[in-house]
């Protein structure tokens, strides 16, 4: 599978994970479901800009286990801050709130977070994605193509919610 269609496909299968995510932890907290993202439909793109840049930069890097982490969790920091910067300047809004968490930064990052984050980035480069590129190497160029090419444009139908 071309580098293209792999990171397609990776965006949105983990904006979609993460959206399951995200409904299934506020439904358990709050007892209620709803639709946690800023677009209509069920990916939530911090997730897959997220796997998808961690992958890019780490799937390569010969390092053990604890530099991966280390590295990874710097990542994962930097993109989790800065997206909930970026998300409340453009919308006025807060998507999240970590400021009842010990050992936050301003309320848009936590400690327990970010090390979640970084053990499901280095599960999802070292066992999550090369299974879906086992998967997606069995389909039908074609069937691949047509795929990643209405994946690409599902955003613009269910664009801003906000």
């Amino acid at each position: 599978m071309d580098m293209f269609n792999k990171m397609i496909i990776i965006f949105f299968t983990f904006s979609f994970i993460g959206w399951i995510w995200e409904m299934l932890l506020y439904a358990f907290k709050k007892d209620k479901i709803i639709n946690r993202g800023f677009l209509h439909g069920p990916i939530l793109p911090i997730y897959g800009f997220g796997v998808l840049l961690i992958w890019i930069i780490f799937r390569s890097l010969e390092a053990s286990l604890f530099i991966r982490f280390l590295l990874i969790s710097v990542v994962c920091s930097l993109i989790e801050y800065f997206t909930s910067y970026i998300l409340e300047k453009l919308f006025h809004k807060s998507w999240w709130d970590y400021n009842d968490c010990k050992y936050n930064l301003n309320g848009r990052i936590c400690l327990k977070g970010i090390l979640f984050f970084s053990v499901g980035a280095i599960l999802s480069i070292d066992y999550v994605i090369p299974f879906i590129i086992k998967i997606f190497s069995y389909i039908d160029v074609f069937l691949k193509f047509y795929f990643t090419f209405l994946l690409m444009f599902l955003p613009v139908f269910g664009f801003f919610k906000e």
